[in-house]
């Protein structure tokens, strides 16, 4: 198995997400925290091919929707109700 086989460059990457190499370099940490995306190799600008793969595929954003509203996780709606039964008990302090 060849390198690019396992690894996706910096280069290929920022043309899947629609970006420019240095605009990826710039803000793939920011990416990481908001969006998910895999971190990158310690090797270099390089990810895991896999990955990136399960990231596009299942949640990713492309470049010009980063705004785009998300749905809540599912523990939203159970923290919440947590969070009125507290209040209804102890009057609103909680």
């Amino acid at each position: 198995m060849h390198l690019s086989e396992k690894f996706v460059g910096l280069k290929e990457l920022a043309e899947m997400l629609g970006l420019k190499p240095d605009t990826l370099k710039r803000t793939w940490l920011q990416r990481h925290v908001k969006l998910g995306m895999p971190r990158k190799s310690a090797a270099g600008w390089l990810w895991p091919r896999r990955s990136i793969e399960t990231w596009l595929e299942g949640n990713a954003l492309a470049a010009n929707d980063n705004e785009a509203p998300r749905d809540p996780p599912p523990a939203a709606d159970a923290i919440a109700a947590q969070n009125a039964a507290l209040r209804l008990r102890y009057g609103g302090r909680a």
